[in-house]
């Protein structure tokens, strides 16, 4: 198998993408052929790999998961784009500030597939690191993002989930609450409304409810310091609403709600991508004299044969 040589940079901020270019140029052998700063550049990119002149071999892409698309202006496009560029056979590498077990876990899954995953934040020479792993063939995770992978993982083993096509999702959520209080010996009160039928999600959407409430849960539990927590499914009109409450230390979630701000919470932004995932909406209200309230609306329209 030969090196990959050639690089796409894909970033919609053009100065980090040119001194991204520059620094990789003058401290390595590889040469940024495209750079890319929004959806349509990506796709012009991708369309010049047909005709033969290009071979998808030379090439890998790293991309910034925070990426723009100009018509929606939703953040996380970039995951769109390394799927994308996977498919034509172009290992990827995703660049980003988000740095949650629940990025690089969705990140490197098998529905996205990027190859390798660095935070903006780290040390040029990481970046390196990772290009020469996966131009090689191989996979790259920072170490520091294996640490909040690992701690995802240890978190959904501990918080151990039956098989959802057997057990009605009602009962699964009422054992997570109860499994959360025999490990943390915090109250987890579960109440769904009366009329609210939660069997009618998909079995992909009860999964990512399910990984929502579990980070919820442990921010409560390691971050807040609280001593009470809730789940509450209610029915709003025509959404859904999943409540998740503790009374714990809560933080400025005026702050939270800046996108792309490296400081945001304990995995606020897994879950916020999960919300996403889901067409959703994802509401955090949180202070230090209420403590936290972490808030998914559905459109009951998004469940199949909701009723």
């Amino acid at each position: 198998m030969r090196m990959r040589k050639s690089i796409i940079l894909v970033d919609d901020h053009a100065l980090l993408l040119n001194g991204i270019k520059n620094w990789i140029e003058s401290h390595s052998d590889y040469t940024v052929k495209f750079l890319a700063g929004s959806v349509e550049e990506c796709k012009e990119i991708q369309s010049q790999f047909g005709g033969g002149e290009l071979s998808v071999d030379d090439f890998l892409a790293v991309v910034d998961i925070s990426f723009k698309s100009s018509d929606s202006q939703m953040e996380n496009s970039g995951f769109d784009i390394i799927k994308e560029f996977s498919a034509l056979g172009i290992p990827c590498i995703a660049y980003s500030s988000h740095d949650s077990g629940g990025f690089v876990e969705h990140a490197t899954s098998p529905a996205v597939g990027a190859k390798g995953i660095v935070s903006k934040t780290a040390d040029e020479s990481i970046l390196l690191a990772a290009i020469n792993s996966v131009a090689n063939g191989g996979t790259y995770i920072q170490a520091e993002l294996v640490t909040g992978l690992l701690e995802l993982r240890a978190i959904i083993q501990n918080l151990a989930v039956p098989a959802l096509q057997s057990v009605p999702f009602k009962t699964v959520i009422n054992d997570l609450c109860e499994q959360f209080y025999e490990q943390s010996k915090i109250p987890c009160k579960f109440f769904v409304e009366n009329g609210v039928s939660l069997d009618s999600f998909t079995t992909e959407q009860k999964h990512h409810i399910l990984r929502i409430i579990q980070e919820a849960l442990n921010n409560a539990r390691t971050h807040a310091k609280a001593e009470e927590t809730s789940v509450v499914i209610r029915r709003s009109e025509e959404s859904i609403r999943i409540m998740i409450f503790d009374d714990g230390q809560g933080f400025d979630s005026a702050k939270y709600v800046v996108r792309g701000d490296t400081s945001s919470h304990f995995g606020m932004s897994g879950m916020e991508m999960r919300a996403k995932l889901l067409e959703g909406i994802l509401t955090v209200n949180s202070s230090s004299d209420t403590g936290t309230e972490v808030r998914r609306t559905i459109n009951a329209e998004e469940k199949n044969g909701y009723s």
